[in-house]
């Protein structure tokens, strides 16, 4: 969770009693996150999750009305693709792997990872227009399951990578 999307989280809290951040995972810098969340006086409203499992995780995608991935080095953003496919609003950085998956405005939104402005009035944005949030949600999970589900997967390996395997190697010299 970066600073910048923490001070989002903080300028909206005041105003709206039924804001929750559930943060799953852990790791090296969950002591920083939770003095960070005590220092903007949002501990109340976040909990640290720990660990899920994939079952739990798909539990947590799907009764979060958002999905944020704030950070900025995100490779391919599989995260992106597992709450994209339980049909969950995504919100990330406009930084590596998720501006690969993610079509601004059309099926998620992809934000600057220092602008706490736009972090905040996307989530407001969000939160606020439940049928914009399940249109670009829906769009979210069609874009997995068209590019991204084993079917499509295994048709595209013996479409386009099977023949150029099968084709003649040319043979090293002796």
């Amino acid at each position: 969770m970066r600073l910048c999307f923490s001070r989002a989280i903080a300028e909206l809290a005041p105003r709206r009693p039924a804001l929750r951040l559930h943060l799953c995972g852990s790791g090296p810098d969950e002591k920083n996150l939770r003095s960070l969340t005590r220092k903007l006086n949002i501990g109340s409203i976040v909990k640290f999750a720990g660990w899920a499992e994939n079952e739990r995780l798909r539990d947590y995608y799907s009764a979060a009305d958002v999905f944020a991935l704030p950070r900025i080095s995100e490779p391919l953003g599989r995260v992106v693709l597992e709450a994209m496919a339980c049909e969950t609003l995504v919100l990330a950085t406009n930084v590596g792997g998720p501006s690969d998956v993610i079509t601004h405005e059309k099926n998620g939104l992809l934000l600057s990872p220092d602008d706490v402005g736009a972090w905040r009035a996307a989530i407001a944005r969000a939160l606020d227009n439940p049928a914009w949030r399940r249109q670009q949600a829906a769009a979210g999970r069609l874009v997995v399951v068209e590019k991204f589900s084993w079917a499509t997967i295994v048709r595209r390996f013996r479409e386009e990578v099977f023949p150029r395997a099968m084709l003649p190697q040319p043979r090293s010299p002796r």
